[in-house]
């Protein structure tokens, strides 16, 4: 994957998980564990972007509820942020990159990933700052 001297993405690419950061734009997948996703410049029409990310706490790897609740609460609080208005108002939509059990315990994953998507369609450019 290669980057600008600001960190962009400059080329249509695969990038393993451990790779990406917020700003970085993708096209979808249909796996439901990934391992590596297909990132692409911002400028190019792509179908998410990744908005926010956090740490998990913890010993040991979170029930399903409990990751489910606290990846929540943490990417809506980020969207509003990123997108401008509240989550709960918004024709925006997200989704959560989440560490699986084998990452947390062979690889010490903690990241989780916020991933904003326009149910509409395609998106050329960034969603920061979009306001709806």
């Amino acid at each position: 994957m290669e980057r600008d001297d600001e960190g962009a993405v400059t080329e249509q690419s695969q990038a393993s998980v451990d790779q990406i950061a917020v700003g970085d734009c993708m096209d979808s997948t249909d796996d439901s564990v990934v391992y590596d996703v297909p990132v692409v410049p911002c400028s190019e029409e792509h179908d998410e972007e990744i908005f926010g990310e956090f740490e998990l706490s913890g010993d040991s790897f979170p029930d399903a509820t409990a990751l489910e609740d606290e990846s929540n609460e943490k990417c809506v609080a980020m969207f509003n942020e990123f997108v401008g208005m509240d989550y709960f108002d918004s024709e925006l939509d997200f989704y959560t990159l989440t560490p699986t059990e084998d990452g947390w315990n062979e690889f010490n994953d903690r990241t989780v990933n916020c991933v904003i998507v326009d149910p509409a369609g395609k998106i050329t450019g960034s969603l920061k700052g979009a306001a709806r």
